[in-house]
């Protein structure tokens, strides 16, 4: 099998990394070893902090970025890692075709256009009946891009954009994905009050099932095409679906 990781987290404080921390950790519980594709979703530190590590120990083929470039140190010295380590670098457009890897299609919906804008990119994978939309950091601006762009993003799986902001998850992109199951990646105790209650009410509105990783740490989803199966490690919530 292939694996794919989009993102490693990350904090303002370099004392912290996430990637040695919680995601290398993680990948060696389940017996990965090896990462075949990289994908950071968006240049900013909570993105793409812990993925220094992952170049460094996990011998990626190959290393996916929006057009965008990052800013700060931290960004170049990950950057200087995939280049030692002689990883193929991909910039990431909504122009190209859809990839096919081990029979899971991957499709980015959305890139910024621009290396000067630092929006997120946006990446649906499907596998038989079942879909799956990672939706990084998009706001309101970017998710009426979305749409109008008539591209497919119901899903049956969302990573919830921006973290649960008011800024995004409008009414109208909610219709249009129609997750069974959104996923709120957020920080426990975060300053910013994420997610948002307003926010959580509209998924709830709309018939999703709500999971965030400050209450359940990691959630798990898993499927054979036809159905899918999820649990999560700190409520031990477990349950599985049909499209």
């Amino acid at each position: 099998s292939k694996v794919l990781l989009i993102d490693a987290g990350g904090s303002a404080s370099e004392e912290f990394d996430t990637g040695e921390s919680i995601i290398a950790p993680f990948l060696r519980l389940r017996k990965i070893n090896h990462v075949d594709y990289l994908l950071v979703s968006h240049p900013r530190v909570d993105h793409y902090g812990g993925m220094k590590t992952i170049v460094e120990d996990f011998s990626p083929s190959e290393f996916w970025s929006g057009p965008g470039e990052g800013r700060t140190a931290r960004y170049r010295e990950l950057e200087e890692a995939v280049r030692k380590k002689g990883v193929k670098r991909a910039l990431l457009s909504s122009r190209d075709p859809c990839r096919l890897i081990e029979g899971v299609n991957v499709c980015v919906l959305y890139s910024p256009d621009d290396r000067a804008n630092d929006s997120s990119v946006v990446t649906r994978l499907s596998f038989g009946r079942v879909s799956f939309l990672f939706a990084g950091d998009i706001e309101r601006k970017e998710e009426e891009i979305l749409l109008q762009s008539k591209e497919d993003t119901s899903s049956h799986v969302l990573k919830v954009p921006r973290h649960g902001s008011l800024s995004s998850s409008t009414e109208e992109f909610i219709a249009a994905v129609k997750p069974k199951l959104a996923v709120f990646s957020v920080g426990h105790r975060n300053p910013f009050g994420l997610p948002r209650e307003e926010v959580i009410s509209r998924y709830q509105a709309a018939g999703s099932e709500i999971f965030s990783t400050d209450e359940d740490g990691a959630i798990v989803v898993e499927t054979d095409g036809e159905r899918f199966l999820y649990w999560t490690y700190r409520r031990e919530r477990r349950g599985t679906l049909s499209p």
